[in-house]
């Protein structure tokens, strides 16, 4: 049965991997805008010369296609959800009178190594040591991401002035309970750690104490935070190891069910 053509603006885009491959799509190929496909593609897609980006749209006749941009940049922005929960209020409270009382601040995940004998032991790896004075800290930060994209950090804090180095990255953390970002807002915030000085650390409040997630002070001036699971370098790392395909909100909250179980 032959393919039935549809006049359509742009029947081509094209997508960059997180491999760096430049890859070109048809609108003939294209389902549901949470095929695995676009969800590699961190800015979504652009016409293949590279001039508009472009997004997937549905027809009233149920035809996917590309589409470009209109109206207001910000109106067509989303937010990740704020929560209202009393515990969620409360820790997030927690992490900046943590961060408040301390002068230095070390971020840390555990990872597990064998030795030379063969026995598996656990390490705590540095992602981050840095002067929590020299930092902007703050609570429900909105940042702009992307076009598409803009993400509010429970915490979230950035050096003062415009430094910005791997050895002063931006530092956010999410802390979780109900919630889970959108896809949209998850991409853009695995495109920012890929492209920048930026780690995203996950505290599951659901989660046993101290499981996933633990502050402790090594001197009574520096807060070290062990977190199990990091967004760094466009991925998503439990103990240092990567987890696969977390590209959709769903995905995340899979990965929140089993973090929590």
């Amino acid at each position: 049965m032959a393919t039935r053509k549809h006049s359509v603006a742009h029947p081509f885009a094209k997508y960059t991997d997180r491999t760096g491959k430049t890859i070109q799509v048809s609108y003939l190929t294209l389902g549901p805008p949470t095929n695995a496909h676009i969800a590699l593609a961190a800015e979504v897609f652009r016409t293949p010369n590279g001039q508009q980006p472009l997004y997937i749209r549905r027809s009233s006749s149920g035809l996917y296609h590309f589409a470009t941009f209109s109206g207001n940049p910000a109106r067509r922005r989303r937010y990740t959800r704020k929560e209202l929960d009393a515990a969620h209020t409360q820790a997030v409270q927690d992490l900046l009178n943590a961060i408040g009382s301390s002068t230095r601040m070390e971020i840390v995940t555990r990872v597990f190594k064998k030795d030379q004998a063969g026995k598996v032991n656990a390490v705590d790896e540095i992602l981050a040591r840095t002067k929590t004075v020299s930092y902007d800290w703050g609570k429900e930060r909105s940042r702009i991401l992307t076009n598409r994209a803009t993400v509010r950090h429970d915490v979230f804090g950035a050096a003062k002035g415009p430094k910005m180095s791997v050895r002063t990255p931006m530092i956010a953390i999410e802390v979780i309970k109900d919630h889970a970002p959108e896809t949209r807002a998850l991409l853009a915030m695995l495109s920012a750690t890929k492209h920048t000085p930026y780690i995203v650390l996950l505290q599951f409040l659901d989660a046993k104490k101290g499981r996933h997630f633990e502050m402790t002070w090594p001197d009574p001036k520096t807060l070290r935070i062990r977190s199990t699971f990091v967004l760094a370098e466009g991925k998503v790392f439990k103990n240092g190891i990567e987890v696969k395909k977390i590209w959709r909100q769903r995905d995340f909250k899979v990965l929140v069910a089993k973090a929590c179980a």
